[in-house]
C-alpha cells in the first residue's frame, strides 16, 4: 500500500485531493499532509494545466507556477527537507482542475501511477 499525502485547500476545485483522505482506493492509502515525512514521498494535489492525471517531480511540480499559496508554502517545506537529507523524493500525482472524484477514482483505477 503507497501512502499517498494529499495536499489542498478550501479555494472552490482546489479541495479535490482532500476528498480523498482516509480511502483506500487501487493500492494507494490517502492521508492528509500534516508535516510528516518519508523518504520518498508521494503527494496528490489539482494542478492547472493538466488534462489527464499525471506524476511529476517536486521540482517540476512546482515549475508549473504554483496557483494557491499552500502550493508555495508545501513546495518550499519539500524542498528544504530535501535539502537537509529528510526526504530524498517526492513525487507528485497532479489531478485536473475541474476533475470531479469519480473521474478521478476511474482515472487512478486504470493506471498505474506509482510503481
Amino acid at each position: 500500500m503507497v501512502k499517498v499525502y494529499c495536499l489542498g485547500s478550501s479555494i472552490s476545485g482546489d479541495e479535490l485531493a482532500l476528498q480523498f483522505v482516509g480511502k483506500r482506493i487501487s493500492g494507494f492509502d490517502f492521508v492528509k499532509y500534516s508535516g510528516e515525512v518519508c523518504e520518498e514521498m508521494v503527494v496528490m494535489d489539482v494542478v492547472k494545466g493538466v488534462s489527464e492525471i499525471v506524476v511529476l517531480g517536486l521540482d517540476e511540480f512546482l515549475a508549473r507556477n504554483p496557483v494557491t499559496v499552500h502550493d508555495f508554502d508545501y513546495g518550499t517545506e519539500l524542498r528544504l527537507r530535501m535539502a537537509v537529507g529528510e526526504i530524498k523524493e517526492v513525487k507528485v500525482i497532479c489531478l485536473p482542475f475541474g476533475w470531479s472524484y469519480d473521474q478521478v477514482c476511474d482515472g487512478l483505477k486504470n493506471k498505474t501511477y506509482i510503481k
